[in-house]
């Protein structure tokens, strides 16, 4: 008996833009510590949701400026603790 595996594709366009909106806050909360990494993984999470949507480059883009966003939020507030 055969046993085939479909690719559900879900459609989660909001939250690809969701995700590249949240990545650019990211960007621009990396000075505030807890704003930042909140909006990072905000823009990780909705950005893994909504790869299986038509949108997948907006998603992949979200994900690389929460990314940033995260690495810069998390090295600031590194170099606080250590220098301040």
């Amino acid at each position: 008996m055969r046993s085939y595996k479909y690719r559900v594709y879900r459609q989660y366009p909001q939250l690809a833009v969701f995700s590249v909106a949240m990545g650019v806050v990211s960007l621009a909360l990396w000075l505030v510590p807890v704003a930042g990494v909140i909006s990072s993984f905000a823009a990780l999470t909705a950005g893994k949701r909504a790869q299986d949507s038509d949108m997948e480059m907006l998603a992949i883009i979200g994900m690389v400026t929460g990314g940033v966003g995260l690495l810069l939020s998390v090295l600031r507030s590194s170099l606080v603790y250590l220098l301040g």
